[in-house]
């Protein structure tokens, strides 16, 4: 399922008509046009690298437990619990694909929050039924396997998705549901996010 063919085809044949194109314009959306972005599990920086392009005053720093070396940005290496930076430096936060990669994701959003000014924008999946969650295994598991990334596929309803943003101290401010193509049944979701009170 991970092998670099099946990766390559992956990148090569879905990506191009779903991510890589059409999730950067929903981004952009809530990103201002300058100032500081924090890029949590940047990975290997190519949408980093996209809004960067699209927002060139915007300055871009990104960070990762697997530092992969081409990746389109610079990259902070951290240990995936503490980010090594001061309260509120960063204007906006946004975490892509990260959060269900993570066995404890109510740490890692508090920390995007301790970090956070404004706004915390989070890309990630949802699910309904157990077919939703068997899809979603198998494209995480296609995507990033042997890639070093953990996969502990902690994929979350709509409704712990509330709960989540609650118990770390976020007020939602948008929420978009989405596929990125008929061929896409993997339910995508974006939550633009504020520190409550």
């Amino acid at each position: 399922m991970g092998s670099p063919r099946t990766r390559d085809a992956w990148e090569r044949l879905i990506a191009p008509i779903g991510r890589a194109t059409r999730l950067p314009p929903r981004l952009l959306a809530h990103l201002p046009e300058r100032g500081t972005l924090l890029d949590i599990g940047a990975g290997s920086g190519r949408m980093a690298r996209t809004i960067a392009a699209a927002r060139p005053e915007l300055n871009i720093i990104g960070v990762d437990t697997v530092i992969q070396p081409d990746a389109a940005i610079p990259v902070i290496p951290f240990d995936g619990r503490r980010l090594p930076f001061a309260d509120g430096c960063f204007q906006t936060v946004m975490l892509i694909d990260v959060l269900h990669h993570d066995r404890d994701p109510a740490a890692l959003l508090g920390e995007a929050a301790r970090v956070c000014r404004g706004t915390v924008l989070v890309k990630d999946h949802y699910w309904r039924t157990r077919l939703d969650r068997w899809v979603l295994r198998r494209s995480d598991d296609m995507g990033n396997a042997g890639l070093g990334i953990a996969l502990p596929h902690t994929y979350l309803r709509l409704s712990e998705w509330r709960a989540l943003f609650a118990a770390t101290g976020l007020k939602v401010e948008t929420r978009e549901t989405f596929h990125y193509s008929l061929l896409d049944r993997c339910k995508q979701v974006i939550f633009a996010a504020v520190k409550s009170g």
